[in-house]
């Protein structure tokens, strides 16, 4: 029987063919975001319907998390990746030919259900053809790589706009995602034969108790959860407006600290991950993560920008930078959580951890709304910036609240104890 062998340029191929597909979702998701007032009209839908086309999408994603990393620890690894880049692919050519609303609506949640398992299916290669001490570089770069697509959705995307429909855009988007599906047949394979057996619910339960009753993998489920959540709210949801009102920038110094979140970001994950993988150790970035995006956090909304006189834009820029690249260090917890449980979880564990880390959104994004109604009324003398405060100190709680958890977290040396 034909072996293959670690670190080898077959499983860098099938590596960068899953983190495609992971740039691949994020482009057409960027995409969706920036062309949202000509797909509003091309497809004749209104500002509500469209926000449920997007939320379609995420509910879609985060839905899957864990039965995709079930389905990926115990399944033909190429076979799974090729079926979710085909419908992908062909829910885009879908969407090329139909205006109906509740077929896209459709048409996204399948794509949703089939983006979960990109960044899966990447860390999957990852973990099963390199070494340990390589994970946490691979799984950063494809965090990268999402990023950097997720920009080419942005600005190059309004310039095809200008030539072609979006229906058109669609159709050619289709075209690549077949293209990336017959590559992903060919080239990503599983490390070692996958046997065939069915998948008996007994088995699924052991699985997810495995994982769900163990103190260590809870601990770094929550800890990556904790750490991303501000990330998450003040990049994607809440940013803008915090800066605009409680720091009074204009939109364009607004854009570019933000811009600096995301490139920042694009650098930060794999660098933190090389660091890590070259150093042979995890704690050190762990421990010191939350340290310093919780110090960041504290500078941010006490405005200690205000000492800089006519550099505060500067400074703040700079602490968001310090705070973004640090954020990065959660990711380490998932080389922590693969080098510490057997690979028939692995997947199933990422799953939970990506789904956990969504539900932080889920669950802050709207308390802090409800804050910033609710002051108000409750203390009618508050400014806007007192409301903004006393609501976005919810961020340097939550970070906070992960420092217990450091001294559960192990230290693996970057090496599997079951390699």
């Amino acid at each position: 029987m034909l072996r293959h062998q670690k670190n080898s340029l077959l499983g860098g191929l099938g590596w960068f063919i899953a983190s495609a597909f992971y740039g691949y979702q994020a482009a057409i998701k960027a995409m969706v975001v920036t062309l949202s007032d000509q797909m509003m009209a091309d497809y004749s839908i209104g500002l509500s319907q469209f926000a449920m086309v997007t939320t379609a999408y995420a509910i879609g994603y985060a839905a899957m998390q864990i039965p995709v990393g079930i389905g990926l620890d115990h399944f033909s690894l190429k076979k799974m990746m090729t079926s979710a880049i085909g419908t992908f692919a062909v829910c885009c050519f879908c969407l090329s030919l139909t205006n109906h609303y509740l077929v896209i609506l459709m048409l996204r949640f399948i794509m949703g259900i089939s983006a979960a398992a990109s960044v899966l299916g990447a860390f999957k290669v990852c973990a099963e053809w390199f070494d340990s001490n390589m994970f946490a570089t691979l799984s950063g770069l494809t965090v990268t790589l999402g990023f950097l697509t997720g920009v080419l959705g942005n600005k190059p995307v309004l310039y095809l706009s200008s030539i072609y429909s979006i229906q058109e855009i669609f159709f050619g988007l289709g075209i690549f995602g077949i293209l990336l599906a017959f590559a992903a047949f060919v080239f990503i394979k599983n490390f070692e034969p996958i046997k065939a057996k069915p998948l008996r619910t007994k088995q699924l339960l052991n699985d997810i108790s495995e994982i769900s009753c163990n103190k260590k993998s809870l601990v770094l489920i929550f800890y990556a959860m904790l750490v991303y959540t501000p990330m998450l709210i003040l990049n994607e949801t809440y940013g803008a407006i915090f800066f605009k009102t409680y720091f009074g920038y204009d939109a364009n110094n607004t854009a570019d600290i933000l811009s600096a979140i995301l490139i920042t970001s694009a650098i930060a994950a794999p660098l933190l991950g090389w660091i890590s993988d070259r150093s042979g150790k995890r704690r050190p970035i762990i421990v010191l993560a939350p340290i310093i995006v919780l110090v960041c956090l504290l500078m941010i909304l006490f405005r200690v920008d205000l000492l800089a006189g006519d550099y505060s834009i500067l400074i703040t820029a700079l602490l968001c930078i310090v705070f973004s690249a640090m954020t990065w260090g959660f990711l380490l917890s998932y080389s922590v959580f693969k080098e510490t449980h057997s690979s028939h979880v692995v997947s199933t564990g990422l799953g939970m951890m990506n789904s956990i880390n969504m539900l932080g959104g889920i669950i802050i994004v709207p308390i802090i709304g409800q804050l910033m109604e609710a002051l108000p009324n409750l203390y009618p003398s508050l400014t806007s910036q007192d409301i903004y405060f006393y609501a976005f100190l919810s961020l340097p709680l939550i970070i906070l609240s992960t420092l217990p958890l450091l001294r559960h977290i192990p230290e693996t040396n970057c090496r599997s104890l079951y390699d």
